[in-house]
């Protein structure tokens, strides 16, 4: 009985590894349909992120491209933008992986 459990394992175990490739791709569930077209915009984005993440010349560009005016706010430390982004005036960030992951935990 003893050494039929490690055969009766191992063929389990190449049962269960083996055989055809499957399609392992992760698939989102289905969802809302796109809008097929936006609302009026506001003609403003506000932006909060840490030194150095908005630089004037993608500004400056999507500002000409769009039409819409780009504020950028400047967070010195992790607690400011934290603070700032949780205060609800900024339409997006741009957060360190520290920081997202603490305002996705928040919620």
């Amino acid at each position: 009985m003893r050494r039929g459990l490690p055969l009766l394992l191992l063929a389990l175990w190449l049962a269960a590894c083996g055989g055809e490739e499957r399609d392992r791709r992760v698939r989102a569930p289905d969802g809302p349909a796109a809008p097929v077209r936006l609302g009026e915009g506001e003609g403003r984005v506000d932006l909060v992120a840490p030194p150095g993440h908005v630089e004037d010349e993608w500004v400056r560009a999507y500002e000409a491209q769009t039409g819409c005016e780009v504020r950028a706010r400047v967070a010195s430390t992790a607690g400011q933008l934290e603070a700032m982004v949780r205060s609800g005036a900024y339409d997006g960030v741009a957060a360190p992986g520290d920081v997202a992951a603490a305002l996705v935990q928040a919620g």
